[in-house]
């Protein structure tokens, strides 16, 4: 999100079109939804799970 940010910054420094603001943003959504897609916990992979196993 802090690079999201940085990337709002300098498509503002730039001065380059309104349009490009929604890009940056739309990659940070995508890159969000997908960091939280890849280091979600599967049920079960709990440690406090496996405490009965033995």
């Amino acid at each position: 999100m802090i690079a999201a940010g940085f990337g709002v910054a300098l498509v503002e420094a730039l001065g380059l079109p309104k349009g490009s603001i929604w890009v940056v943003v739309a990659v940070a959504v995508l890159l969000a939804g997908l960091i939280r897609v890849v280091t979600a916990r599967k049920p079960g992979s709990d440690a406090r799970s496996r405490e009965g196993e033995s």
